[in-house]
């Protein structure tokens, strides 16, 4: 799920590209650094909680938003804004398991009507394979419209959802889905405490969310939990409802991929050399410090590039200072210049 220009230009982990996401949500919703790295850490702070009160939770010690946003030592830097305690936690021994059958099937085996979830409705969808062709880096067409699906098809509005696990590799994946979502930023929106906390066991986290929804279902009879899932880089999403109460009309299943095929796109290019804008970027940091920055850049003619810097002064302005919307020269080779 990326190309060969993204990689060339040294944008091809999560830890490189969610960053990038995350600078584009803060210039879209214009927050300063201070203001925007102020909420994010807060929100993920309302995640600790949920962890500390997992029992399943990998780490269950409430951090507060001062310690997830202040680096040190042990919450070293990774890739600017984030923290290590901003990033998925996949160096976890977990494990969870789910048994799904008919209620017949229940009844024969003699497990307690006390202790059925039901699945109400699930969809799929996925956005652009490639970052690069995506409209902007701010937003998920895939989310929106399938997340939504999935609540039309259980017969629910979004307030009618109790309980929440939004997909948390990253803060960046959290703030797209809860917006595609009208989910508030002010609500819960996990119940594991999410992969940093929680513990993301690489692609079994969202096995661990159903499991521990299940459980909290089960305490809340007739409560309703929707469970979102991510794969790649905002990529492939699914969405569940779930409830101890049965639903009103049969599972109901939908892939409404065409719809998000028909949203607007962006060509991208591999090389360049002209005036640019910076689209969004990050900071990836060594043991001494900044080590390269990369950045999304925008043409005049709206097509996307990628690019690269690695000079000391430049690094240091860009975890300083708003880059998002500055104007710059990208070299063919890749280089960015200011």
């Amino acid at each position: 799920m990326r190309t060969r220009a993204e990689a060339v230009r040294g944008v091809s982990q999560p830890i490189q590209m969610y960053p990038i996401f995350e600078n584009a949500i803060r210039h879209a919703r214009g927050e300063t650094l201070d203001a925007h790295i102020g909420r994010v850490s807060e929100l993920w702070a309302g995640f600790s909680r949920v962890a500390a009160g997992n029992p399943h939770a990998w780490m269950r010690e409430a951090f507060s938003a001062e310690e997830i946003r202040t680096p040190t030592a042990f919450n070293r830097p990774v890739s600017f804004p984030y923290p290590k305690l901003m990033n998925s936690n996949s160096n976890v021994d977990q494990a969870a398991a789910l048994i799904l059958c008919s209620t017949d099937v229940a009844r024969r085996l003699g497990v307690p009507e006390s202790k059925w979830v039901h699945p109400w409705s699930a969809t799929a969808a996925h956005d652009t394979y490639a970052v690069s062709n995506r409209d902007n880096l701010h937003s998920s067409p895939a989310i929106r419209i399938a997340g939504r699906r999935c609540l039309e098809l259980a017969g629910v509005e979004v307030d009618d959802i109790h309980h929440v696990d939004l997909y948390s590799c990253f803060p960046s994946a959290v703030q797209v889905a809860a917006a595609e979502l009208g989910l508030g930023e002010d609500r819960p929106l996990t119940v594991t405490g999410g992969l940093t906390f929680g513990g993301g066991p690489l692609n079994n986290y969202v096995m661990h969310a159903i499991a521990r929804m299940a459980e909290v279902l089960r305490e809340t009879p007739g409560e309703v939990g929707l469970v979102s899932s991510n794969g790649g880089f905002i990529t492939k999403h699914a969405f569940g409802v779930y409830s101890a109460a049965p639903p009103r009309q049969p599972f109901r299943f939908e892939t409404p991929q065409n719809r998000v095929d028909a949203m607007p796109t962006r060509e991208a290019v591999p090389t360049f050399d002209g005036p640019v804008e910076i689209e969004s970027y990050t900071v990836m940091y060594g043991s001494e410090g900044p080590e390269s920055g990369l950045a999304a850049c925008l043409l005049d003619d709206g097509r996307r590039a990628w690019g690269n810097t690695r000079e000391p002064e430049v690094l240091q302005s860009m975890v300083s200072e708003e880059f998002c919307g500055r104007p710059a020269r990208l070299r063919e080779a890749g280089a960015i210049e200011f």
